[in-house]
């Protein structure tokens, strides 16, 4: 069912993606794509704050490493930006998604495959916007120049 809500999703049709996700967490509460469809979907929608919502929901039933880990770890750091809550931002982008790659597999070049002009530079954005509303000067011109 996911798949059908990633289809709607990559054509801008949220409204229609969110329907598709939310039904397949309903059939299986376990599917991780669901929840990351939802959560992205919220995003677009700018419900930021449903957004995290779905994203920790899942993460808390199964932190555990899973396939796309990364695209939970990159929404919440957008997630939480665009809440204002920067400390929660800086966190997921920093400790989480940046503290979670493995070169071995090319997560360096990690770009979220639903919308690949959204990419590890994204993240690494947000990261430094967080560190800069949080005064942290110094961290900000590190992520920047990385």
């Amino acid at each position: 069912m996911s798949n059908y809500g990633w289809n709607f999703y990559e054509s801008g049709e949220y409204v229609d993606a969110l329907d598709w996700f939310t039904t397949a967490i309903k059939e299986d509460s376990s599917h991780s794509d669901a929840y990351n469809g939802v959560g992205w979907t919220m995003g677009h929608l700018r419900q930021a704050d449903s957004s995290v919502y779905y994203f920790n929901k899942y993460l808390a039933r199964d932190s555990s490493t899973f396939k796309n880990i990364l695209d939970f770890y990159a929404g919440l750091s957008f997630g939480y930006n665009a809440i204002g809550d920067d400390a929660n931002a800086r966190l997921y982008a920093e400790t989480y998604f940046f503290g979670n790659q493995n070169a071995e597999i090319g997560d360096p070049d990690w770009c979220f495959c639903h919308k690949t002009d959204i990419n590890q530079l994204d993240v690494r954005l947000i990261l430094a916007v967080s560190e800069y509303r949080l005064g942290l000067f110094g961290n900000c011109q590190s992520s920047i120049n990385q």
